[in-house]
C-alpha cells in the first residue's frame, strides 16, 4: 500500500484512471473555498440587496480531468470596489481621496488554499487507496 506522499506524486495517474472521483474531490474543495470566502467577506452592517457574503457563486468548468476546474465569483455589483478600492468622489464630482481595498479574497485564498488542497488530497487518497 502506498503512502499519501507517494499518492500525491502520482496524482496525475489518478486523474487519468479515476476522473470522476477527482472531479468530485475538486468540487468539494471548491465548495469549501467558497464557504471560507463567505466567512471572510466584510459586512457593512446594513441590510440591503446584493450583500457581499450572500453573493458568492461557484461552478465547475471543463469536460475532462485535465481541463476540469472550479471557478468562484461574486455577483454583487460593488464587490470590485470593496476588494480593490476606489476613489472618494464628492457629489459635485470632485475627487477628494482614495478608499483602499480590503483584498480579503486574495488574503483568504492565500491562507486557506494549502489546507484545502491537503484535505482534497487526503480525501482522494482515502477513496482511491484500495484501487491503486
Amino acid at each position: 500500500m502506498m503512502t499519501i506522499d507517494e499518492f500525491i506524486n502520482r496524482i496525475d495517474v489518478a486523474n487519468e484512471r479515476f476522473p470522476y472521483e477527482c472531479e468530485e474531490a475538486l468540487e468539494k474543495a471548491t465548495k469549501t473555498m467558497q464557504k471560507e470566502l463567505k466567512n471572510a467577506t466584510p459586512d457593512s452592517g446594513k441590510e440591503h440587496k446584493h450583500k457581499l457574503n450572500k453573493s458568492w457563486k461557484h461552478d465547475m468548468e471543463g469536460h475532462s480531468g485535465d481541463t476540469f476546474k472550479g471557478v468562484i465569483w461574486n455577483t454583487a455589483p460593488h464587490y470590485h470596489l470593496v476588494e480593490r478600492g476606489h476613489a472618494k468622489v464628492a457629489p459635485s464630482g470632485r475627487v477628494f481621496g482614495h478608499q483602499p481595498g480590503t483584498h480579503f479574497k486574495d488574503k483568504t485564498v492565500a491562507a486557506k488554499k494549502p489546507d484545502i488542497v491537503q484535505k482534497m488530497h487526503t480525501d482522494l487518497y482515502e477513496k482511491l487507496s484500495d484501487k491503486f
